[in-house]
């Protein structure tokens, strides 16, 4: 089977995958919400944001080499491995010792233990890089698609069971947890045997310096897209986080569940291309065309329903976060194009060019929403949209 074949076929089967897995996924998100208060998101952003920003860079984009790189040796993953081994454990103890440290600056020691818990995420997730990286290199997301399902399936069920049963913000850290270790359980059925690692690294100096580039890269682009839940938390407190997080949640639901997929499957592809197919604009273009042509009116649409939505789907209590879904919503069409690029070149190897763009937009949107979270919620939304 060529490349187009197999791509279209990786998109077919993941799209129709993710379809089926998230029906029930929103209906358990939903009923959470209708359950948790707004605290409960609040105290989850502030953990979360802090974690998922040290996750993007935690593998040194040496996942992305490997992506890339021809035909990896079995010597050279297994440095790799270690790699993964020594800077996840150390992340892992990190967190342990500076969790107090991130709850004085956010105000709130509730976030302390959620960090600690949270922090077991590095080490689940040693296990899945390579699997990973071997089915993405070889085009063939069924097999991960599958993997994805069945760690979906386990975090779903565990968030639906410790919410009904009051645990509060620990359904969503307990159900994160085992959603990320089932997905590694069931990515290490399908690739065998594991690993495992070597701690000498001879091979890794060309791919440490394009994973490098990378890293700084992910790292701006989740700063440009998180930072205002950092300073959300910061300034406004738990309770107006939650109804911030909320809202932005909504509105980026599209953005969530298909730009991973989308950035994934494009970044696998034109790697292939570079190694033996002609790499035009043309493949580019037909991607804007197709993401413009569904992202405007699904955006829109969920803003101008939202006033009637949010109450009668997850309840009254959400209603402040109904303005956030209405300007959020403006801004997603663009940020799903925008998205995009970002694969396409990592795949040609040109990395530094959206790292540059990055940066610039890193620091005005930072600046933006300082100046924004001065007027509340609303304020900080509304930052987003007139930086971006």
């Amino acid at each position: 089977m060529d490349l187009s074949a197999r791509v279209r076929s990786s998109f077919r089967w993941t799209l129709t995958a993710r379809a089926l897995g998230q029906l029930g996924t929103w209906a358990v998100t939903l009923y959470v919400m209708r359950v948790l208060s707004p605290t409960d998101y609040g105290l989850n952003a502030m953990a979360g944001v802090c974690i998922g920003f040290v996750q993007v860079v935690d593998s040194l984009g040496l996942g992305a080499a490997m992506v890339r790189e021809r035909e990896p040796t079995e010597r050279l993953l297994r440095q790799v491995m270690g790699v993964l081994v020594i800077v996840r454990i150390g992340l892992f103890i990190g967190f342990q010792l500076l969790a107090p440290l991130i709850g004085a600056f956010f105000d709130e020691p509730r976030v302390v233990p959620l960090l600690r818990v949270m922090a077991f995420l590095y080490l689940i997730t040693i296990f899945e890089t390579l699997p990973l990286v071997s089915l993405e290199r070889a085009v063939t997301y069924k097999k991960i698609s599958i993997a994805e399902m069945f760690g979906g399936a386990c975090g779903t069920g565990v968030v639906l069971a410790c919410a009904s049963a009051g645990y509060g913000v620990w359904a969503l850290v307990w159900g994160l947890l085992v959603q990320t270790a089932g997905r590694a359980i069931a990515l290490n059925f399908i690739v065998r045997p594991m690993v495992l690692p070597m701690l000498r690294f001879d091979e890794l100096g060309k791919h440490l310096r394009f994973g490098l580039f990378i890293c700084s890269e992910r790292l701006l682009g989740f700063a440009f897209q998180e930072t205002d839940k950092v300073i959300g938390g910061h300034m406004l407190g738990a309770t107006a986080s939650g109804f911030y997080s909320v809202g932005s949640h909504i509105a980026c639901l599209p953005v969530n569940k298909v730009m991973g997929l989308i950035n994934s499957v494009t970044f696998s592809a034109f790697s292939s291309m570079q190694h033996g197919q002609r790499l035009n604009s043309r493949h580019l273009e037909q991607a804007v065309s197709m993401l413009s042509v569904s992202a405007f009116p699904v955006f829109f649409g969920l803003g101008s329903v939202a006033p009637e939505l949010v109450p009668l789907v997850i309840g009254k209590q959400w209603l402040p976060s109904v303005p956030i879904i209405q300007i959020l919503g403006v801004v997603m069409p663009l940020r799903m194009i925008a998205n995009i690029l970002q694969p396409i070149l990592w795949s040609a190897g040109a990395p530094r060019v959206s790292l540059a763009n990055l940066a610039v937009a890193s620091a005005g949107m930072a600046i933006a929403l300082a100046i924004g979270s001065r007027f509340g919620v609303i304020g900080l939304a509304m930052g987003w949209l007139l930086a971006y």
